[in-house]
C-alpha cells in the first residue's frame, strides 16, 4: 500500500513507504520499526538530461551488503521496489563505495564506480553529486563532511544515453533491525531538462551565494574570472542572474550551483581550466563585463537586478609581495569576510572551482575578550598556508578606533587604521610588511588597538603575537 506523505512540498509531495521516514525542512529521516526491511519513497522528478543530483547524507555506521542506500537519480516508475528503467547511486554495500547503476526494468548494470572502501568509517558523513552533461556523460563527485573544508572530489565518469526522460526520483534503503534509524538526508536536489520541460532551481539572493575570488589582471592569453560560491544548504539556479561593472550588464547562463560548491564565470573556459587546474564541470563559459587592470567593480545581480554581493577592487590590494600582479588572483580570505588578498604562488596563483588557497577559518573570540588575534604564530612566505595574522575586535557599535603593528621592541612598524568608525565586530589584516611594504624581520611583534565609544569610555589592548619563518 502506497502513503502520501504530509506535506512537506505541497507541490510535489513524496510518496512511498512515506511512514517510515520523518521530514523535517530539508532533511529527510529514516525512521522504520526495529525489524529488517527494505522501504523507498520517490516524487515527481522530470531531471533527465543536462542535469544535476546532488544530496547530503549521514550514516550512523559503515554501510555492507544488508544495510545501504539506493539513490533513484531518474526512474520512469513511481515504485522504486520493482521493475524499473532508470539509473540509481548506490551508497554503500560490501565493497562500502558509491557506484553508479543502470537498470532495465528487473536487469541491473554498474556503470562507474569509486574505490572500494570509501565509505568504511564508523559515521560517514559525506555530499555526493552527479552530473550528466548532454544525453549519456555522467560524472561522479564526492565530498567527506567529517573532513573540515573538504572539496569536492572527481571520483568517475562514464558514457551511457539508454534512458533520457525521466518521472520520478526517490532513495530506497535495506536496513537490519538494528539500523532502523541509521539515515539522514538533507538538501536533496535535481535539476536538468527532460524533453523541452526544464526543472528550475531558484535564484540565489543576498546571504546564499558570495563573490569569492576574481582575475582581473590575466596573463597574455588568458581570460578574466570570476568565482562565486555558495554557502548555504540548497541549490540555486543563475538563470535570470546577471554581472555588471557599473557600466555594462551581461545575463549568465543558466547554470546550476549545489549548496557549498564553486561556479566559475569567464569568456575562455579553455584557458581558465588549463592555466589553473580548474574542474571543468565548474566553469561556464560567458561574456563579462570589462574588469580593468587597475581598479573596478564587479556586480552580481539577481533576476530582478538586486545586487546579491559585489566588489570594487584595486591592484593595491594585492600583497607588496607580488612585484608582478599579473595573472594573480584576488582572494576571499573566508567568504563571510571582506578581506581580500593575493593568491598564492605555491597554488598557482589562482584557485577557481576550488577552496581559496589563502582560506582562513573565522577565529573564535575567546570568553571575554575583546580584541583577538588569529593565529599567534604566522609565516608570511606565500605558501598558502597561515601568511596572514587577523586582528578582529568584537565591542558595542559606534565606537572609533585604531590599529598599529608594533615591535615588541616597542617601535611602530605598520598603521592598519586610524581613527575609524568601527563596526561592531570586524577583522584586520596584516601580512607582514612595513609601511614601505618591506617584510619586517622574524620576531615577535604587538597589535595595539585603540578605540572610544559614544561615551568616551575607552578600550586599550595590547596582544603579543609571532612573524615566523618555516624551516
Amino acid at each position: 500500500m502506497l502513503f502520501l506523505a504530509p506535506c512537506v512540498l505541497c507541490a510535489n509531495p513524496w510518496y512511498g513507504d512515506t511512514d517510515k521516514f520523518v521530514f523535517t525542512g530539508d532533511s529527510i529521516k529514516l525512521s522504520a520499526p526495529r525489524r529488517s526491511a527494505s522501504v523507498y519513497i520517490s516524487r515527481a522528478s522530470s531531471a533527465a538530461v543536462d542535469a544535476v543530483f546532488s544530496c547530503s547524507v549521514e550514516m550512523d555506521y559503515a554501510p555492507s551488503s544488508v544495510n545501504y542506500v539506493k539513490f533513484y537519480l531518474l526512474s520512469d516508475s513511481e515504485d522504486l521496489s520493482g521493475p524499473l528503467d532508470g539509473y540509481f547511486l548506490r551508497l554503500g554495500y560490501s565493497d562500502k563505495t558509491l557506484s553508479l547503476y543502470r537498470q532495465d526494468g528487473e536487469v541491473i548494470k554498474k556503470l562507474a564506480s569509486a574505490v572500494e572502501g570509501l565509505l568504511d568509517s564508523g559515521t560517514p558523513k559525506f555530499t555526493f553529486r552527479v552530473e550528466r552533461r548532454g544525453e549519456s556523460l555522467w560524472t561522479l563527485y564526492y565530498r567527506d563532511d567529517n573532513a573540515r573544508n573538504a572539496d569536492f572530489v572527481n571520483l568517475s565518469s562514464v558514457e551511457d544515453g539508454t534512458f533520457t526522460h525521466a518521472s520520478f526520483m526517490g532513495v530506497a534503503i535495506k536496513f537490519t533491525s538494528t539500523r532502523n534509524e541509521a539515515f539522514r538526508f538533507f538538501n536533496l536536489h535535481a535539476s536538468g531538462e527532460n524533453g523541452e520541460e526544464r526543472v528550475s532551481l531558484p535564484p540565489p539572493a543576498a546571504g546564499d551565494v558570495f563573490l569569492n575570488e576574481i582575475l582581473f589582471n590575466p596573463l597574455p592569453g588568458g581570460a578574466d574570472y570570476v568565482e562565486v560560491v555558495n554557502m548555504s544548504d540548497r541549490g540555486f539556479s543563475f538563470a535570470g542572474c546577471s554581472i555588471a561593472n557599473g557600466k555594462d550588464t551581461f545575463a549568465l547562463p543558466a547554470r546550476d550551483i549545489a549548496a557549498g560548491s564553486y561556479m566559475v564565470f569567464t569568456p575562455d573556459s579553455a584557458a581558465t581550466v588549463s592555466g589553473y587546474d580548474a574542474e571543468d564541470s565548474l566553469v561556464a563559459e560567458t561574456r563579462l563585463p570589462s574588469m580593468p587592470d587597475d581598479a573596478g567593480c564587479v556586480y552580481l545581480h539577481d533576476p530582478d537586478g538586486v545586487v546579491i554581493d559585489s566588489l570594487c577592487y584595486s591592484e593595491d590590494m594585492h600583497s607588496p609581495l607580488v612585484s608582478d600582479a599579473e595573472g594573480v588572483a584576488l582572494e576571499r580570505c573566508n567568504p563571510l569576510s571582506d578581506v581580500w588578498v593575493s593568491a598564492s604562488s605555491f597554488y598557482g596563483y589562482g584557485t577557481p572551482g576550488r577552496q581559496n588557497s589563502q582560506y582562513m577559518q573565522e577565529p573564535e573570540n575567546p570568553a571575554g575578550s575583546q580584541v583577538h588575534v588569529f593565529p599567534a604564530s604566522f609565516t608570511p612566505d606565500g605558501d598558502g598556508n597561515e601568511d596572514f595574522v587577523r586582528i578582529c575586535h568584537s565591542m558595542d557599535g559606534g565606537a572609533s578606533g585604531s590599529l598599529y603593528i608594533c615591535h615588541a621592541n616597542g617601535y611602530m612598524v605598520k598603521t592598519l587604521y586610524s581613527g575609524v568608525l568601527l563596526s561592531a565586530e570586524d577583522c584586520a589584516v596584516w601580512d607582514g610588511t612595513d609601511e614601505d611594504g618591506r617584510l619586517c624581520p622574524v620576531g615577535i611583534y604587538v597589535a595595539l588597538f585603540e578605540a572610544v565609544d559614544e561615551s568616551g569610555y575607552a578600550t586599550r589592548a595590547k596582544i603579543p603575537f609571532v612573524l615566523s619563518a618555516r624551516r
